[in-house]
């Protein structure tokens, strides 16, 4: 080799030296780039899954709740002569359906004639109150005058123990 080849090869390795240092630079860009995109990702991911934690935390107080109430819901027919003693409760379609874990879901349907829609509002705050509670599903009322009316209360409850 020649002292004339020489500089040129130093001018050729130094060139190959600054394109090989510009693509690695150009795949490193490009890799914090994706892993941005991927830790973004994953703190989306943590987010949701402490509110998921959050949410099921609730839930399993809520059951510990159920857990330490009694197991029969109060007695509709009872609670409607406690509440509107001239009432007339009309029972339609009692339902036990089984739940997970132990859990029956009872529904009702409860019909009271002829009262002002207050009344109904008052017995179904006084069921909401129970424990366990009565929960209003569906409700309907039909005029029959001016002030009084026919009144249909859906309800829900759930207690432990399997469908009677």
């Amino acid at each position: 080799m020649s002292a004339a080849d020489k500089p040129n090869s130093v001018f050729i390795a130094a060139i190959l030296f600054a394109t090989a240092g510009i693509c690695l630079s150009s795949y490193t860009i490009k890799q914090i780039g994706e892993s941005n995109r991927i830790f973004s990702s994953r703190q989306a991911t943590l987010r949701d899954l402490a509110g998921l934690r959050e949410k099921a935390e609730r839930e399993r107080s809520g059951i510990r709740l159920f857990e330490t109430s009694p197991n029969s819901p109060a007695d509709l027919s009872a609670a409607a002569q406690k509440i509107i003693p001239a009432a007339k409760p009309v029972f339609e379609n009692p339902k036990d359906q089984n739940l997970s874990g132990g859990w029956t879901l009872r529904e009702t349907a409860l019909t009271l004639n002829d009262l002002p829609a207050a009344e109904a509002g008052r017995l179904v705050e006084y069921l909401e109150n129970q424990n366990p509670p009565w929960r209003l599903a569906a409700y309907e009322f039909t005029a029959t005058t001016a002030e009084r009316g026919n009144t249909k209360l859906s309800l829900q409850t759930i207690v432990r123990g399997g469908a009677k």
